[in-house]
């Protein structure tokens, strides 16, 4: 068996890590005085960084995004500019990491015990669709190194989440049989239709640190799943089965 883990709004809050780093980042545009509205000018840089580098892992580095911005505003070669921003990223990001940490601490002290059994009976890898450098600098911010624990990017794979290669990929690192594998996360076609389509059975969170005791049974394209309000009741279906 095999537990297979989301990352970005599974296991932290990336939506709270973003916008706290966007805003910051918003700040020290305007305190540099460059010309043009930075929310605009990023959104438009990342929203085509996408539409060109489809599926493609390379299409979340941030530092393409600022690139892009900075020759949007007159910079033909933004070596010193793009590399300042995309360490001003990483600073703000992990930031925003650690207040959500340690506002959920008692939680996490919760998380991190439950996965330290799991991790005895059972392989646990980490699945995200992402380049390796970003969740390692994310995972450096709050996550323990202690546990046994196997972190799988679509960098590495070559395809992204929902594509069963990607899936088959990591059935085959985790030495498991998919059927008597699980797959917990927050998005419902990456993560669950994702996992159903490979014949994996999967946890749908709502929220990280949501109402526990909310668990029923769903349906999708490709089979039956659980969905929970929380990441610590979806852990403990898991180790309840093993």
């Amino acid at each position: 068996m095999a537990l297979f883990l989301d990352l970005d709004n599974t296991l932290y809050d990336a939506k709270f890590a973003y916008a706290y780093t966007i805003f910051n980042l918003e700040k020290e545009w305007i305190k540099k005085k460059y010309t043009g509205g930075f929310l605009g000018l990023y959104e438009q840089a990342r929203r085509e960084t996408k539409e060109n580098l489809l599926n493609h892992s390379s299409n979340r580095l941030r530092i393409l995004y600022f690139k892009r911005m900075f020759e949007e505003i007159g910079i033909p070669l933004p070596i010193k500019e793009s590399l300042e921003f995309e360490k001003l990223y990483y600073k703000y990001f992990m930031q925003g990491i650690k207040e959500f940490y340690k506002a959920n601490l008692e939680n996490y002290k919760i998380v991190f015990s439950i996965l330290e059994k799991l991790s005895k009976k059972t392989k646990i890898i980490i699945l995200t669709n992402e380049n390796l450098r970003t969740q390692f600098i994310k995972l450096s911010a709050f996550f323990p190194s202690n546990l046994n624990i196997t972190l799988i990017t679509s960098e590495e794979v070559g395809f992204e989440k929902p594509d069963k290669r990607f899936f088959k990929y990591a059935i085959l690192k985790s030495k498991s049989k998919a059927s008597e594998s699980t797959m917990i996360g927050d998005n419902l076609v990456d993560d669950i239709q994702g996992a159903l389509g490979s014949k994996i059975s999967a946890i749908h969170i709502l929220s990280i640190y949501g109402d526990e005791s909310h668990s029923r049974k769903k349906t999708r394209k490709n089979g039956d799943y659980l969905e929970t309000k929380s990441l610590i009741a979806a852990l403990n279906l898991v180790l309840k089965t093993i």
